[in-house]
Order: C-alpha cells, then sequence, then structure tokens
C-alpha cells in the first residue's frame, strides 16, 4: 500500500470512529496526511483501496461499516433543522457586544446529529469580556428556553456554550494541538462575526494544517457564508461598561464551578466545558483501528 493510499486509509478509520461515510470531497478536506494531496490522487486512492473499503450511495467506508451509511443519511435532515435552529440563536445571541464569533461545533457542524442531540456552540469574545459574555450568553439562552443545563436528561436542540475563547490569544493552548483539535477546528461552522474574528481566529491556529493540510479549501467555503455585524458606537459604550464588570462575573462563575465540581477547563483566555473527555477515548480508539491495519501512526488525537 502506497503512501497516499495509506493517508486515505488512515482518514476513513478516524471517520469510523464516529460512525461516519465520507463523501469524496470530505475525504479530501479531512485528509490525514503530511502534505496537501490533489483531489484526483485522492480519488486514485481511493479506487485502489477497494475492496477494503466500499463505496455505497456516494459515500465511501471501511467495508466491515457501510451499514452505517443509513445512519449517515438519517442524521441529515435533524442536523439540517438543528443548524437552521442554531443561526437563529446565533443571531440573538449576537445581539450582545461582546461576541465576536458564534460557530457550531460537533455533530451538527458535521451533519452527523441525532434527532434528540443538543447544540454545540462556540464564542469568540472581545478583550478582556470573557466570564461576562459567557454569563450574558447563558442568561440570554435561558430566556429563550434554549439554556442546556447540567445533566439534562433530554437536551434535544438545546445550546451548550462548548467552548468560550477570549480574542486577547485565539491560538488554542499547546496541550490541545492535536489531531482531534484540528478536526474540532476544520469542522466549525461560522455563524455570525466581528471584525473578521473567524479569519483571525484560523489564521492564529495554522498548525491545523499540519494534521490536515487539504482543509484550507473547506475553511475557504465556510468564509462565504458568515453572517456579519457591524461595531457601532453603541457596542464600543457597552464594551467599556463590561470590560469593567469582568472581575465580579469571573468571581461568580468560579465560586459555582467550584460549587457544582464541573469539568470545566479554565485558562486565562479559555473556557471549554467537557462533561466527557472524548479526546481521550477517540485517540485510543484510533490506535487501536491504526493497529488493526498495521499502519503506523505519528499523530496524537
Amino acid at each position: 500500500m502506497g503512501r497516499n493510499e495509506q493517508s486515505v486509509l488512515k482518514t476513513l478509520i478516524y471517520s469510523d470512529i464516529f460512525h461516519y461515510p465520507l463523501r469524496e470531497d470530505e475525504v479530501f478536506w479531512y485528509l490525514i496526511a503530511d502534505t496537501p494531496l490533489l483531489q484526483k490522487t485522492v480519488r486514485q486512492s481511493l479506487k485502489q483501496l477497494f475492496p477494503l473499503i466500499v463505496q455505497k450511495r456516494g459515500y465511501y467506508v471501511l467495508e466491515r461499516s457501510k451499514i452505517f451509511v443509513k445512519t449517515r443519511e438519517n442524521r441529515l435532515r435533524p442536523s439540517r433543522e438543528k443548524l437552521h435552529l442554531a443561526k437563529r440563536v446565533a443571531q440573538v445571541l449576537s445581539l450582545i457586544p461582546t461576541v465576536v464569533l458564534i460557530g457550531v461545533s460537533g455533530g451538527v457542524s458535521m451533519e452527523n446529529a441525532s434527532t434528540e442531540d443538543d447544540i454545540d456552540f462556540f464564542l469568540i469574545t472581545k478583550r478582556k469580556t470573557l466570564f461576562i459574555t459567557r454569563m450574558l450568553c447563558l442568561l440570554l439562552l435561558s430566556f429563550l428556553g434554549r439554556r442546556r443545563k447540567r445533566f439534562m436528561q433530554h437536551p434535544r436542540d438545546m445550546i451548550c456554550l462548548n467552548m468560550v475563547l477570549d480574542e486577547s490569544d485565539l491560538s488554542l493552548p499547546k496541550k490541545r494541538q492535536n489531531l482531534y483539535s484540528a478536526h474540532e477546528v476544520v469542522q466549525l461552522v461560522p455563524l455570525v462575526e466581528r471584525e473578521k474574528a473567524y479569519e483571525r481566529f484560523v489564521g492564529a491556529n495554522a498548525w491545523v494544517f499540519q494534521f490536515l493540510p487539504n482543509s484550507k479549501t473547506l475553511i475557504q467555503q465556510n468564509k462565504a457564508h458568515i453572517v456579519k455585524r457591524q461595531t457601532n458606537y453603541f457596542s464600543n459604550a457597552a464594551y467599556a461598561v463590561l470590560v469593567v464588570v469582568e472581575p465580579f462575573a469571573k468571581l461568580l462563575q468560579m465560586i459555582l464551578i467550584r460549587r457544582h465540581k464541573t469539568t470545566e477547563t479554565i485558562d486565562q483566555f479559555l473556557l471549554a466545558f467537557h462533561p466527557v473527555d472524548y479526546q481521550k477515548k477517540v485517540e485510543k480508539a484510533f490506535q487501536k483501528r491504526l493497529q488493526a491495519y498495521k499502519l503506523y501512526n505519528k499523530y496524537y488525537v
């Protein structure tokens, strides 16, 4: 098996962890490789991998996992309905002047969400407003009846603020710069932004292209669909007030986090909520699958 075929197979193996067959363009976008490959090279490599993989109704998948083509098809409609809802909610949250980017991550961004799933939001805030912006977003989500609360048994169509990032440092921490997070960055569907925040975020995380070198094409497509909000006198004045309130918002939320012993990751410029550590689970599953196919893995998921 040649180097190109190995890269394509690794890509399909990784997506198989999520029971997620890929179209040809998605194999190209999410290709796990050291250097970019042309789309025609990816197409040729896919052909060389038969019968180890199969093509079914336009999707490529490991032969043993072809049953998941139906699963993905069944998830298209609920995922698109959730994305439509996410766009409406994002328009409301973007009224908060310290919100500079709202994007959808997780299963909804990949059209891989079931009917009962919640919706993960990724936020970037203006400088020194991480906690006050999160607090205002949570209050607004509660008012809309869309806040995903802790340990909620039925989170269908609820919004989870999965990650909130301060624009002071848009690069994800070194410990998060791995294959798993690279996928999270390129799979993000940006909905609303101010001040070219999505472009700045991608630029600050150019390390992702060391893992997914073909994903630049997908990112360019994403940029074309963002709704832009303008910064005006009112938003600047509100920002000045909210910066003053930020220490009090941080103190209050830190008390609540410690009291409830939750699983937030809190850095100077990052607040992330992860009730289950999927990264470690995915890493173990990927390693196990690569060993089964006798493939070398230099990537840390």
